[in-house]
């Protein structure tokens, strides 16, 4: 059986972002805008597992959590919360004392952004003729070829025409 997971995230980037390389992972994944839309969806049918972002506008990571682990209806499934904006230990602490299983820092979409940076400026640099002098061009380059499948179809396309174009440079 395929695990369903919720992702939660009231940034639509983020959160489809996160459900397309889950999805590629093989798991069938929902998306929730908010704590309140997450709570609905886990009452109507509970996941295997839940992501939880920790800053959303109605609610907060461990406001979801109380609500979730609290009453009669107490849900008991993994919830991981993911976050990008939220480092210090006390908040890690707090989203487990309230019923987290993990708490991870979300860096995925600054790494995308960043690749797509350096996609970008080693293109302009073919194109000014130079990227043979751009040592990072390289390094990133291996980095883009390892997101590249995970990455949404137009960030493919532009990260793919800068690999080829670096690669025709350097042959």
């Amino acid at each position: 059986m395929t695990a369903r997971l919720l992702v939660v995230d009231d940034e639509p980037r983020t959160a489809e972002l996160t459900a397309e390389l889950l999805r590629r992972a093989g798991y069938i994944v929902d998306v929730a805008g908010s704590g309140t839309e997450a709570l609905e969806r886990v009452r109507a049918s509970s996941p295997d597992l839940m992501l939880l972002d920790y800053e959303m506008p109605d609610m907060e990571a461990p406001e979801v959590l109380d609500l979730l682990r609290s009453g009669a209806d107490r849900l008991d499934f993994p919830v991981i919360i993911l976050t990008g904006a939220r480092h210090a230990a006390g908040d890690q602490v707090l989203g487990i004392e309230r019923g987290a299983t993990d708490y991870i820092l979300n860096i995925t979409l600054r790494l995308v952004d960043g690749l797509i940076v350096n996609a970008d400026r080693m293109l302009a640099n073919l194109e000014s003729g130079r990227l043979a002098s751009d040592p990072m061009a390289l390094g990133w380059m291996c980095e883009l070829h390892l997101m590249l499948p995970h990455l949404p179809d137009d960030q493919r396309v532009r990260i793919s025409t800068a690999r080829r174009a670096v690669r025709a440079r350097w042959n």
